[in-house]
């Protein structure tokens, strides 16, 4: 069987590469694409998610970041507070110095 692939290999033009090679592209692109691990564990036949999360996930930082990007993404984070409005430079120097700013009446026009 290997031979046959290696000579439908040379036939192809494509670059060297052996048939057990094709298996970790398979697992590889799977992975990239967001398939389970399980599954990919299941397909390959590693005893254990670990074997093959060791495999692969060591090669493809894309995963590390995704899988940090998500999680990071559930993480709860507080309202960002809308910048309060300025008042005009001129209703402020129309205030003069009598308006009290630091009392509960702060931003409030006095009646004239």
């Amino acid at each position: 069987m290997s031979r046959c692939f290696k000579r439908l290999v040379e036939l192809s033009g494509l670059p060297p590469i052996r048939l057990h090679d094709t298996r970790h592209l398979s697992a590889t692109l799977a992975l990239l694409g967001k398939a389970d691990i399980k599954v990919v564990q299941e397909r390959l036949g590693h005893s254990s998610r670990q074997i093959t999360s060791d495999t692969y996930t060591s090669v493809l930082p894309q995963l590390l970041t995704a899988e940090a990007e998500s999680t990071s993404a559930v993480v709860p984070r507080p309202r960002k507070a809308r910048p309060a409005r300025e008042a005009p430079q001129s209703r402020a120097q129309e205030r003069g110095p009598e308006a009290d700013d630091d009392g509960p009446d702060e931003g409030i026009c006095r009646a004239a």
